[in-house]
Formats: C-alpha cells, sequence, structure tokens
C-alpha cells in the first residue's frame, strides 16, 4: 500500500476553533480499543488523552528522552497529580512493582520498548495477568518500521503488544504496517483530523554543499535562536566546527551518542531537551515526541538537513519526518473573550529544509524493488535446501556465508532466522524516502503530494574550492558511526549493479577505510559480532589475516564451484 493510498476505517473531523484538545473529542475518547489513530497533526494531546483516561495505561514512547521529558513536565504540573511513572534504562522491575501496589489510584506507565518486559514481569508479581490489567498504546507507531532496522527492541515488543486485550496505537504521520496480526485482530484505521487545515510554508533549499548551504541561510536570516534537525553527529561536529558557532552551540542526542562526544571539545551535550542555546542541534532521538515550549519573544527557526551524498539516515521524509519535527514546536492556544474560539499561534519564524538531492541516486522502482526481494527469496530456499548436503560435506560454515548474500530477503529475516513483516515494511519505507532524493524535483513533488504544505523552492550553488568538507575524523569510528556504516554497506548490496552500489561504496572506503575493510573480511555479521567496537573489530581484523586458513575468500569461491560442479 502506498503512503497516499491509505483507506480508512473512520474519518473524524473536529473544529479546532472550538476544540482544544484530543481528549474533547467525543467519538475517540477515551481512544478505542482495537484501532491504529492517525491524528494528522502534532500537539493536538492524543497521549495525554490516555494519561487522562479513567483507565490503568501504559503507553509505550520510542526513545528515553521522551520518556523522561514527557514524565518531567507531568511531574512538575503544580495543580494535577498524574500518577506517571517512567520506566527506562537502570529501573528495575522491583522499583515497577512498588509503584504498582503502593496505592489503589490508576497507574499510568510511560515506557520505552525494553522496559515493557519489567513492566509485564512486575504486573505478575501482583498476581495479576498483565493481560486484562492495562490498556497498552503504542505511541509514534510509524517508528516501529522506520526504525525496524536497527531497533529490535520495538519489532520484539510486538509479540506483547498483541498479547493484551486492550491495545491501539496512534501517529501524526502514519506507515502503513504490514503485519497479519493487525486484520487478524480486526484492527480499525482512524484518522482524526482539524476542518480546513492549513498548509505549512516551507522552503526547499536545494545546495551542492549543505555545510555552505546552512551557513548561507544563517549570514542571510539572523535571529537568536535556530533549531537544526540533522541525524549525524559527525554532520553536527563539523557544523558547529567550520561555521565557528561552538560559543553558542548545544547537541540534543541519544545518551549514546553523549558517551561518544564525552572529552572532546564538545561539551554542550544533552539526552534530554532542557534551557536551549543560540544553535540548537538534534538527532533523529527528538524528532518525534517532544514538546518544545518557546517562551517569550523568541520564534526560532526550524532547519532540517538532509545529506544524501553519504548519509542515507539523515534523509528527511516528507510525509513522516517533516510533520513531526515542525510539530516538536507547540503552538500557543489563545482563546477569543468574546466567542470562546481558539485560535493557534505558531512558535516558530520560519521553515527550511536544506538538502542535495542529486541524480546519483538511483534507487529501485517498484517493479526493481519487487524483482529483487522475489529472486533473493528464491536464492535462499534453494541454498536452504541444500543444508543436509552442506552438513556432510563439513563445510556448512560456507553455506551461511552464501545465505548471508541473498539479499535483500536475508536482511528481512530476525534474527531467530523468520520473515519479518516490519523489516519488510522499513526496506520498502526506505526506498521509498530514497526516490524522493533523486533531484531536485523529485523532492519538491514528494512535498505537493503530502497536500501539508505550500513550497518555496530555491537553489545554491557553491565552488568547488569553497566548498566546506566534513571533519568527522575523531567521530568516525564511534559505536554509532560503526554500526551505521557497517549497515549501510550491508543494505547496499541490494543495489549491485546499480551506480549508486559503486559511487557510494567509493565514498564509504575513502572516509571510513576501517569500516569498510571490516565489512569485506568479516561482512557484517562479524562485525555485530564485535559488538560495532573499534578495538574488537581491529583485533578480528588482524586474527583474520594472520590466522592460517582464514584469509581465504579464494578458497571459499573454488569450494562453492566445486560443490555445485560435481553436485
Amino acid at each position: 500500500m502506498k503512503i497516499t493510498d491509505i483507506k480508512f476505517d473512520q474519518e473524524i473531523t473536529y473544529n479546532s476553533e472550538k476544540i482544544k484538545h484530543f481528549d474533547e473529542i467525543k467519538e475517540i475518547f477515551p481512544i478505542p480499543n482495537g484501532s491504529i489513530i492517525y491524528k494528522t497533526t502534532c500537539g493536538i494531546g492524543a497521549t495525554h488523552s490516555e494519561i487522562l483516561a479513567p483507565r490503568n495505561s501504559i503507553i509505550v514512547m520510542p526513545h528515553v528522552s521522551i520518556v523522561k521529558n514527557k514524565h518531567k513536565s507531568l511531574e512538575e504540573d503544580p495543580q494535577i497529580d498524574y500518577n506517571t511513572f517512567p520506566v527506562y534504562g537502570d529501573i528495575t522491575i522491583e522499583e515497577v512493582h512498588k509503584y504498582l501496589v503502593k496505592d489503589d489510584k490508576v497507574k499510568k506507565l510511560l515506557t520505552t520498548p525494553k522496559g515493557l518486559n519489567k513492566i509485564i514481569k512486575a504486573v505478575n508479581k501482583t498476581n495479576r495477568r498483565f493481560q486484562d490489567s492495562f490498556f497498552l498504546l503504542v505511541d509514534e507507531c510509524h517508528k516501529l518500521i522506520k526504525d525496524a532496522n536497527y531497533r529490535t527492541d520495538m519489532v520484539d515488543m510486538m509479540d506483547n503488544f498483541f498479547a493484551f486485550n486492550a491495545k491501539a496505537m496512534v501517529s501524526a504521520t502514519p506507515i502503513p504496517p504490514s503485519d497479519a496480526r493487525f486484520t487478524d485482530n480486526n484492527f480499525r484505521l482512524i484518522k482524526v483530523s482539524p476542518e480546513n487545515l492549513k498548509r505549512t510554508p516551507i522552503s526547499l533549499i536545494n545546495t551542492n554543499n549543505i555545510f555552505n548551504g546552512l551557513k548561507n541561510y544563517i549570514n542571510h536570516n539572523s535571529n537568536d535562536r535556530y533549531f537544526i534537525f540533522f541525524d549525524s553527529i559527525k554532520g553536527i561536529t563539523t557544523a558547529i566546527t567550520e561555521l565557528k558557532l561552538s560559543e553558542e552551540a548545544k547537541i540534543f542526542c541519544s545518551s549514546e551518542s553523549r558517551k561518544d562526544l564525552a572529552g572532546t571539545a564538545y561539551t554542550n551535550v544533552s539526552d534530554v531537551y532542557e534551557a536551549p542555546d543560540k544553535y540548537n542541534f538534534f538527532t533523529s532521538s527528538f524528532f518525534n515526541g517532544l514538546d518544545i515550549l518557546v517562551e517569550g519573544d523568541i520564534k526560532p527557526d526550524i532547519i532540517m538537513i538532509s545529506d544524501c551524498a553519504f548519509q542515507d539516515h539523515t534523509l528527511i521524509d516528507p510525509f513522516t519526518d517533516s510533520t513531526q519535527i515542525i510539530g516538536r514546536i507547540r503552538d500557543s492556544i489563545e482563546t477569543c473573550q468574546e466567542t470562546g474560539k481558539y485560535t493557534r499561534i505558531k512558535n516558530y519564524r520560519n521553515i527550511v529544509h536544506i538538502n542535495n538531492a542529486y541524480r546519483w541516486l538511483t534507487p529501485l522502482n517498484e517493479v526493481e524493488l519487487a524483482k529483487s526481494i522475489s529472486d533473493s527469496k528464491a536464492s535462499y530456499e534453494m541454498l536452504l535446501g541444500l543444508e543436509n548436503a552442506f552438513i556432510g560435506k563439513g563445510i556448512y560454515p560456507f553455506l551461511l556465508d552464501a545465505l548471508k548474500e541473498t539479499r535483500p530477503h536475508f536482511n528481512l529475516l530476525n534474527k531467530k532466522g523468520n520473515y519479518s513483516s516490519y523489516l519488510y515494511d522499513n526496506y520498502i519505507n526506505e526506498n521509498r524516502v530514497k526516490q524522493y532524493y533523486k533531484g531536485s524535483d523529485t523532492l519538491k513533488s514528494a512535498y505537493a503530494s503530502t497536500t501539508l504544505f505550500s513550497l518555496f523552492p530555491g537553489k545554491m550553488k557553491f565552488d568547488k574550492k569553497d566548498q566546506i568538507k566534513s571533519n568527522g575524523e575523531s567521530f568516525r569510528n564511534t559505536k554509532t558511526n560503526i554500526q551505521r556504516v557497517a549497515q549501510q554497506l550491508n543494505d547496499l548490496e541490494a543495489l549491485k549493479g546499480c551506480n549508486q552500489y559503486y559511487y557510494t561504496r567509493e565514498q564509504i572506503k575513502s572516509r571510513n577505510p576501517m569500516v569498510f575493510e571490516a565489512y569485506e573480511l568479516l561482512k557484517y555479521e562479524g562485525i555485530k559480532i564485535c559488538n560495532f567496537n573499534r578495538r574488537e573489530i581491529e583485533k578480528a581484523l588482524f586474527d583474520f589475516k594472520f590466522e592460517d586458513g582464514r584469509d581465504s575468500y579464494p578458497i571459499k569461491t573454488l569450494v562453492y564451484r566445486y560443490y555445485f560442479y560435481i553436485n
């Protein structure tokens, strides 16, 4: 199903001049069991409505930062005791159990996907069935698909999700899941949208250098505050250094990335949203679910950056990411004293998307995509049928190597070797987004197709001698970067034979030679076994090169040829 072809079971509209919050929409409060709510706009309080609902609730949020910020904002409310309890990180089962049994108040647990297992175990200790005791709401449910290729905790959570008798999901930016269990459980797709939804003005700036483009925009659009959304620590640190922003810059990122930056020149770093600086950089951990309340007269510029020349994961999706990012800046609501009508006031000045969409990006079209999946699946099943023969000849490890080469199908299997609809949806979704970045016109068309934006396109071109180059040498081999580069190389195998395959590999080889060599010799699984740790990878490379019989790709090839020839 295309993202523009979603068929809804029910569509609800509301008058935004009379309705202030989600819990005031009678048709949808409390959120009905067995529903996926597409709320269209951010900031109307769908998640908050579940906190207000008169029932025990578990609300799953995609990132620790969201759990922390949501709990903190509720805890600081002087008027209402929401009785929320956050579950993340080192929070123990015993602590959750203590919260559950301390009083008879309605329970509201805010948790990461990993925390759900702790909650279930804590509930079981109370001699209650978790299946019957709570309403389970998955917030920002589009992340199930967008992050499936590296967030196994989110996908694994879905087995528990379907075990709950009362459950639902919500997002302002839907990506339809293909998981058959939604159909089997008669889930309904419900769209909730305001009447006369206004288009959001956005400037699309296509450039041949994103750093020069950012510098040019800031120089010509002076402001006291910028919110810059760029899902690359290396890119962020390059921008801060080359644009000389360090005295007034702050980085908001995951706790892991914050640890990577420890001991560097970049000290103003946080894994929760707090007092902003003039130049505020956000990685994808802060693209969703965060409430930024702008105080005072400063209205920030929202700047989104996509670097498709090298970093696929930085590509902003017009159908999901753009709406989510803009929605982080919460509206102010004014009430007319005479009529009682509400008016939403935007708390930002400009929205800009700086990108380098270009013709070198050559993703597969729908026909090619379907064929690559079908062909690789056939190859996988053929090789799997030879399993007993390979074991008998004592060369089973070579079969495993061959199975791993049957991409993209192999990439759609979970750690148990079973097909994952979420990995499939993720693969389709990533290719969909790449299609938009084949050029500035295709990106413009994608924005137009959302029907949510008024577009103001522009171009900036800079001479090669003046272009700013990424300087992220010191962060090249952090765990986060190694994992992303290895994943990028792994994903590229599905494009073998296309221009993008060879071009991107050369880019990676020049910028990340250690990871490139590790991928060539150890493959993705070998790097993963090393836990994406630089020292462990370097040791594995040393062992590989110098242990007898290990450096033998030509031998493996001959073994394969010999086996298939004599059989």
